[in-house]
């Protein structure tokens, strides 16, 4: 009877095992996110003003975009318009790629589309008053960005 209890418990000790893989995949989606920070005219006054906001694209991939913008809350890309906060007061002004603010950046077929590549990058919006305001205070406007990938 000892004998048989020792038997039982020396197989006991060698359990057996198996191996087998998993497999682990993913898959990639291209997608990009935009941020950006606004162009912001601090004071506005009878002579024309620049000021410079950017527009940073961060994709899956290394593929080549394009970025466009419209026409603001005016919807009208030659003639983009920033709008008094509380009265019907209004003064345009323009977006550009360049320095030199002679390329329209718009979406394409009015103005210019903005090239890049990801992963990451960030471009320069250059922004200039192109008339004078009547009448103090805040304006604003918002342009949508519509990147195409």
């Amino acid at each position: 009877m000892a004998a048989a209890a020792l038997t039982a418990c020396s197989q006991a000790a060698y359990a057996a095992t198996a191996n087998g893989t998993l497999d682990v995949q993913a898959t990639v989606v291209n997608t990009c996110v935009v941020q950006t920070t606004p162009v912001v005219f601090a004071s506005v006054g009878l002579d024309e003003a620049t000021a410079n906001g950017s527009i940073t694209v961060n994709c899956t991939n290394s593929s080549a975009f394009t970025v466009a913008l419209d026409g603001g809350e005016a919807g009208d890309i030659s003639a983009r318009t920033l709008s008094h906060a509380s009265l019907p007061a209004s003064f345009t002004y323009q977006l550009y790629t360049n320095p030199g603010l002679t390329t329209v950046w718009g979406d394409g077929v009015t103005g210019s589309v903005a090239n890049g590549a990801g992963p990451s990058q960030t471009l320069t919006v250059y922004g200039r008053t192109t008339s004078t305001p009547d009448t103090a205070g805040a304006y604003s406007d918002e342009v949508q960005v519509t990147v195409t990938y």
